[in-house]
């Protein structure tokens, strides 16, 4: 029986299980021989497959006892990662977060943040961020959105959900005429996205953004009001006063540009012009707009700089004198958002000058 068994091999399909409890054996002699304790387990050689069993034992009673689960993951918890659809709504997450939180804005990149689309691996990374921050349908920005799936549980929809009804503004867009229907030719209202271009609206989406950012890190909430009370009184420091009565009325490249003059109580009169725009488009329009004859000053984003140089001659016939205002679209290397905002509204300041 025992030349059987010093004999016996396991087949090769078998887990060499003899040699693996051969090797833990002599490892761990070796360590108790380390520690001069070796002695006591040399009369037990015969038995050293219990000696292993009796350490892994040990081993597995030493560890601790699993804790009850909380209402978030220690994943979750660690975790601290936001990604928001703009410049803007990333400015205002990071200064309510604070640098221990990261915040994201994948389309930093990008010539028009706006009309960026995102690619799989960047979906991916963008749906398994803790939250995601944005405008929302109320005040569209990111057009990507509409064709990503997204969890909504964690889409922070600071436009929509944190302002009231009265705060957004809808314009009749003449660029997109249908003909289907029994209607015939008409136009949808479009709604104006760029609500950052007024402080004290942005103050209304700091306030939502901040609470949501409670809900989700209520370990950090304190602070996250502390740093939210901070904007506050800077975005308020930025706001601007009314122009004197009466105020002046100014025609605009874009409708896009309407929280910022409606911040300032001044209509403007609004041309739909974006970079496919033509030379021969903008002087009709120029043309059959009577106010053009009668106003000081036209408004235009930077990035329709090259449209209005090429205006000039029109312009100049009617003595309108351009005006370009930075839609805040991306950073700055040299200023931050709030010098910006405060360099918007003394331009239209500006504008009252006789």
């Amino acid at each position: 029986m025992k030349d059987t068994i010093a004999h016996w091999r396991p087949a090769a399909e078998t887990p060499n299980i003899f040699n693996f409890l051969s090797l833990v054996k002599n490892t761990v002699l070796h360590w108790l021989s380390q520690l001069k304790l070796g002695y006591v387990l040399v009369p037990f050689k015969c038995s050293w497959p219990l000696i292993v069993i009796a350490l892994l034992a040990c081993i597995s009673g030493c560890q601790p006892t699993t804790q009850p689960p909380n209402n978030h993951s220690s994943a979750e918890q660690s975790s601290k990662t936001i990604v928001t659809t703009s410049y803007p709504l990333q400015w205002v997450t990071q200064q309510i977060t604070g640098d221990d939180y990261q915040v994201n804005f994948p389309a930093s990149t990008a010539d028009q943040p706006d009309r960026w689309r995102p690619d799989r691996e960047t979906i991916a990374e963008i749906q398994t961020a803790d939250l995601i921050v944005c405008n929302g349908i109320a005040a569209p920005y990111a057009r990507w959105m509409k064709t990503v799936s997204l969890p909504s549980s964690k889409v922070v929809n600071s436009a929509s959900k944190g302002l009231s009804l009265s705060d957004f503004i809808s314009v009749e867009d003449i660029q997109i005429v249908h003909s289907h229907g029994p209607e015939g030719e008409h136009s949808h209202p479009t709604m104006v996205s760029r609500t950052w271009l007024a402080p004290a609206i942005l103050i209304k989406q700091a306030n939502y953004i901040s609470e949501q950012l409670c809900k989700r890190f209520p370990d950090d909430a304190t602070s996250f009001k502390t740093n939210l009370a901070d904007l506050e009184k800077k975005l308020v420091s930025i706001t601007p006063q009314s122009l004197p009565d009466p105020a002046p009325t100014v025609l605009a490249a874009t409708p896009e540009l309407k929280f910022l003059t409606r911040a300032v109580h001044v209509e403007d009169l609004h041309f739909n012009w974006n970079e496919k725009t033509n030379l021969a488009e903008a002087e009709t329009n120029l043309a059959d707009q009577p106010a053009a004859e009668t106003t000081k000053y036209i408004l235009f984003p930077q990035r329709l700089k090259l449209l209005a140089d090429q205006l000039k001659p029109a312009l100049q016939k009617r003595e309108l004198t351009p005006v370009f205002i930075d839609m805040l679209d991306r950073k700055d290397s040299e200023r931050d958002f709030a010098e910006r905002l405060t360099s918007n509204f003394k331009k239209m300041q500006q504008l009252a000058t006789p």
